[in-house]
């Protein structure tokens, strides 16, 4: 499909329609980006079912979000950079760009292979690094519209205690990088997915963030190695 003019998310008159094709546009190139790296992702569902759902205002901040990262690849293709070899970068770039402010230290505790993800205060993905779809099955609509929690399983007292540290992050109890060096390695399985994958990994840290002085949400960064069906280029 046509890639739609940015612009209109700068309309706040868009219906419910519009928000819908701007979606699918953008669901579109990242599914183009991911692949030019190998990477098959499938978009979203044709009735965009999650998406539909969300509140509006929770369609415009994605919409916007999604349009960074939009941006953030298609500009590192067209000047042959490899973006899978750029975690952090890519990171740093689209908090920049979306207008979070995080603690000192952050960018020093994250490494251009990690898994890096930031969250909203619903725990929904606002942002994922590519490496990531290596080993996910979901389709995009299924990572950016649903809370992780719905996706995903672990052991039920990391789970636990991951859950409890992300809530302290939500809930602004908590202002500092939460290292978490007790979190020993362990499988993440998907929970109803076209292969069902799982992937062994380890928690490394997680971070708020705010805007204007505000927790929006937080940061999750995470190190692993496939262990289902596909295999990561590390």
């Amino acid at each position: 499909m046509d890639f739609l003019d940015p612009s209109i998310l700068k309309n706040t008159d868009k219906t419910l329609e519009t928000r819908k094709l701007l979606f699918k546009s953008q669901m579109t190139h990242l599914k183009a980006a991911f692949s030019t790296k190998g990477i098959n992702v499938a978009p979203y569902y044709e009735d965009l079912r999650f998406f539909s759902k969300l509140k509006t205002e929770y369609q415009d901040t994605i919409l916007h979000y999604l349009q960074i990262q939009v941006d953030l690849l298609e500009e590192r293709i067209h000047s042959n950079h490899n973006f899978l070899e750029f975690s952090r970068s890519l990171c740093m770039s689209f908090l920049g760009r979306a207008g979070f402010s995080y603690p000192q230290g952050l960018e020093e505790n994250l490494l251009e292979i990690d898994y890096i993800a930031v969250y909203d205060l619903q725990q929904r993905m606002s942002f994922a690094t590519p490496n990531h779809f290596y080993w996910i099955s979901y389709n995009l609509e299924d990572v950016y519209c649903r809370p992780w929690f719905e996706l995903y399983r672990r052991n039920k007292l990391i789970d636990q205690v991951l859950r409890d540290r992300a809530t302290n992050l939500i809930m602004n109890q908590e202002e500092k990088i939460v290292m978490n060096r007790d979190i020993p390695m362990h499988t993440i399985s998907e929970i109803a997915s076209p292969k069902m994958n799982s992937v062994t990994c380890e928690s490394k840290l997680y971070s708020p963030l705010w805007r204007n002085g505000r927790a929006a949400g937080f940061i999750a960064s995470n190190t692993g190695q496939l262990t289902a069906s596909r295999v990561l280029p590390f």
